[in-house]
């Protein structure tokens, strides 16, 4: 089923594009340095890679992200493990089937388990000589049972869920339209092309554009191509968030 996209063809004026990169772990760098390149062929940047630590980083992996961040593309904290051991109750059966598998490592975890897995996440990028990071985005944006109080006591300033982006300094949350191009079952492809068609039409000053390793080889592709070109230009996340609350305009 063919789903007309709003704006695939124009330049959305006065709008931006914050383009990121999921899932960033030493199994997945090959996918995501081509993605990379395709989105340097495209001329679109800056683009803020999400990062999972608690994989089995090799030296030579992290040497490749440590380019890439002085190549210019932001870093985020992306989890730990990016994998839940088990399903936290009824709730937490419910979301991976419908949206997460077993990614949501949040949702297993007690509020002061989160908060040390996040701070872990945060410590790893010095340790692997990395700068470390403004972004905090929990995998499947599951943040669990957190509150915004405990949030504000690490060391992020930003944090980014299904719905928007949560700045520390301002203390507000910023609603932003999300599209997604994980479509690696038919069914997926369908929901996928019905969601992002309402989040393209969305009003917002700014869409987030978020891929993952795999999506420039599945059914969405070439949606994927079409809504970054009906972009004039791309933001990191404080470009995004200064947008949102005015400063930027």
């Amino acid at each position: 089923m063919k789903v007309f996209v709003p704006f695939a063809c124009s330049r959305r004026s006065g709008t931006g594009a914050l383009v990121s990169i999921h899932d960033v772990m030493p199994e997945t760098l090959a996918q995501v340095l081509e993605t990379v390149r395709f989105l340097e062929k495209e001329k679109v940047f800056p683009v803020t890679l999400l990062v999972t630590p608690g994989r089995s980083w090799s030296r030579t992996a992290i040497r490749e992200v440590k380019s890439l961040q002085w190549a210019g593309y932001p870093l985020a904290g992306h989890g730990w493990r990016h994998e839940a051991d088990r399903f936290a109750g009824f709730r937490h059966r419910l979301h991976g089937l419908l949206i997460s598998g077993n990614e949501a490592e949040h949702l297993v975890l007690s509020s002061s388990e989160i908060e040390n897995l996040m701070l872990q996440c945060f410590d790893w990028f010095s340790s692997a000589g990395l700068e470390q990071p403004l972004l905090y985005v929990p995998p499947a944006w599951a943040m669990g049972g957190i509150s915004v109080r405990r949030l504000k006591r690490l060391q992020y300033r930003m944090y980014e869920t299904q719905t928007g982006i949560r700045d520390t300094v301002t203390g507000r949350f910023y609603p932003m339209p999300v599209t997604g191009y994980m479509a690696d079952t038919s069914f997926r492809a369908t929901a996928l092309r019905f969601l992002n068609t309402v989040n393209m039409t969305c009003p917002a000053c700014c869409t987030r554009i978020a891929i993952h390793p795999e999506d420039i080889r599945l059914a969405l592709f070439g949606d994927l191509r079409r809504h970054l070109r009906s972009y004039s230009r791309y933001l990191d996340y404080s470009e995004a968030v200064e947008l949102q609350s005015g400063k930027g305009l």
